[in-house]
């Protein structure tokens, strides 16, 4: 039996949980859905391949990609006239950030490897679908259609999406029933928790916009509404609306009836969602907070595109308000233990800091800061300090 080994560049792209692959068109994976991507030519270098590739099979020009992983497998399959061969395949795998939407998808083929692109819902993949089976918490929108099947390389990435889907999950769990406990335990500014008063970076920062005689907010991760009742208190003297978004449908609850309560409800308008999937609308809003927010957002490829639709959602002149927790560590106070830090996201300080300072290029740098913080907190009955950088990061579209 011949052997044969085989070295390729591919690239993961994910989208609204949607992942671009192409349709195989030969080889052993013919009628498979695979990751965009082919063989390395003659003195090529990988990421050269990998924007080739990208170009061939897709029409995506404009790309930015980081080395994700190496993988590997083994088949044996007829490779002609009946003849097997056994193809030991390795794939170098780059996770894939575009640079520019602006392209028209190939889905008709490239006359070689590809029958065509496609953006293919995660959830509806064949090995998504039985590990939901099997007892996954994600779900499957196409309960009755034919299974999609894959190559190995995208199995090999979609496992390791639900084992961080799975993390996100747990993490999420324990966040709900943190702060749930804390709204329960402590009324809207009452002295003894977080909630006890507005961020001050927040409300000097709102100063600014005093002369505009309407004022449109967002507030990312609004929660019971800390922030979004001062400032939609300052509405009262013109007009305008906060928008506040949160994933804790209680929270979005008790914000209503505070809205009640200090006399606002007609400012303030509700989005129960996860701020990473939130469509922020173009050149819409004049001030946008995201407080300790941006951290719960599920990876660092959603963290980007939520910035990129803070960027193109704030209007001339607007402001970007970001305080987020980096660094973050979470310790046994009881045995001194490390334990670990229950946050969807957690940054390198310096790798945040150059994060915002990519996606906000161009605009006006207000304020920034960063400023180690700890403080104790409860988690199913044990005492936890909770510490980390906390970076302030205030900007202004010119």
């Amino acid at each position: 039996m011949n052997k044969h080994t085989h070295l390729g560049v591919y690239g993961v792209l994910v989208k609204d949980n949607k992942i671009l692959l192409i349709k195989k068109a030969r080889g052993p994976h013919t009628d498979k859905w695979d990751l965009p991507g082919g063989s390395i030519e003659f003195g090529e270098e990988p990421y050269v391949t990998l924007q080739r590739e990208f170009l061939e099979e897709t029409g995506i020009t404009e790309l930015e990609g980081t080395i994700r992983t190496a993988v590997s497998y083994t088949l044996i399959y007829p490779y002609k006239d009946g003849e097997l061969e056994e193809l030991h395949h390795i794939g170098i795998i780059y996770d894939i950030e575009l640079k520019n939407n602006d392209f028209v998808l190939k889905t008709d083929g490239d006359d070689q490897d590809s029958l065509g692109a496609e953006w293919i819902d995660i959830e509806d993949i064949d090995a998504i679908r039985e590990a939901k089976d099997q007892g996954s918490k994600v779900g499957s929108t196409r309960s009755n259609s034919s299974p999609i099947e894959v190559t190995p390389f995208v199995k090999e990435v979609l496992n390791s999406r639900l084992s961080e889907l799975e993390r996100i999950q747990r993490i999420r769990a324990e966040e709900r029933k943190y702060h749930e406990a804390c709204y329960d335990n402590y009324q809207l500014f009452e002295a003894g928790s977080w909630l006890h008063k507005p961020v001050k970076t927040v409300m000097e920062t709102l100063k600014r916009f005093e002369a505009y005689d309407r004022l449109t907010v967002l507030d990312l991760g609004c929660g019971v509404g800390r922030n979004s009742i001062p400032i939609a208190e300052t509405l009262k003297l013109r007009s305008g609306k906060i928008v506040c978004v949160d994933l804790i449908e209680s929270a979005l609850s008790k914000l209503k009836s505070y809205s009640r309560e200090y006399g606002v409800t007609e400012y303030v308008e509700t989005q129960l969602s996860d701020i990473g999937d939130y469509p922020i609308a173009v050149d819409h809003f004049d001030y946008i907070i995201a407080v300790s927010a941006l951290e719960h957002i599920a990876s660092e490829a959603q963290l980007i595109q939520t910035l990129e639709k803070m960027v193109q959602g704030t209007r001339l002149g607007g402001i970007n308000c970001i305080i987020m927790n980096t660094n973050l560590e979470e310790i046994d106070i009881a045995s001194g233990t490390k334990l670990e830090p229950l946050m969807e996201l957690n940054m390198a300080t310096k790798q945040g800091n150059e994060l915002l300072a990519k996606a906000y290029e161009g605009w006006k740098v207000i304020y920034t800061t960063v400023k180690p913080l700890q403080f104790n907190i409860e988690r199913n009955g044990r005492d936890v300090l909770l510490k980390s950088d906390c970076v302030s990061y205030v900007v202004q579209k010119v």
